[in-house]
């Protein structure tokens, strides 16, 4: 597979699934790919150089968001780098206009101090009109169960390192804006 460039300028055209190699699923060819766009406005260009490199992205953000829906307690538990993940990963930093979206939902509930539970945000996010993101969290608590196989340890180490791939992503990308 050919990477794509990684040194676009701003005003460079989008990236779009047609021109990324791997990219399947919703996403319809010469459709920009679906980066979060932070909640202050401002553009983040994120490094992501292939549709392999943005799948383990996007469930990355799954295994967050399904944890937390599985386990809302974990968002102020420390993870095994340091911080909980109400600090160590703000809603800005998820890659994909989806899970951004969700997870941003999310997050203002439980930094806010409120409890969250798959029924309560399957029910707000249908009353708003939602459905796909409450496809997502069906789905991505779903893979946190697969996964975890219903014990906590399973599943704080699987938030953990999906916290990392995300904030490694994320300094990679630093990295290549200062070179």
């Amino acid at each position: 597979r050919e990477r794509q460039s990684s040194d676009r300028t701003p005003d460079a055209s989008p990236q779009t699934a047609a021109s990324t190699p791997g990219i399947e699923g919703d996403i319809v060819a010469d459709e920009p790919l679906p980066f979060a766009v932070p909640a202050d406005g401002s553009h983040v260009e994120h490094a992501v150089t292939t549709g392999v490199e943005l799948r383990a992205l996007a469930l990355a953000e799954r295994q967050i968001i399904g944890a937390l829906l599985r386990q809302p307690e974990l968002f102020h538990e420390p993870l095994a780098q340091g911080p909980a993940i109400d600090e160590a990963l703000p809603p800005a930093m998820m890659v994909t206009a989806a899970g951004g979206r969700l997870y941003e939902r999310l997050y203002e509930h439980l930094i806010s101090g409120n409890a969250i539970t798959l029924s309560h945000v399957m029910t707000e996010l249908a009353a708003g009109d939602h459905h796909d993101l409450a496809d997502l969290a069906a789905q991505a608590e779903h893979d946190a169960e697969a996964h975890s196989l219903g014990e906590s340890a399973r599943l704080l180490e699987m938030v953990a390192s999906a916290v990392q791939r995300i904030r490694d992503h994320h300094q990679r990308h630093e990295h290549d804006v200062q070179c």
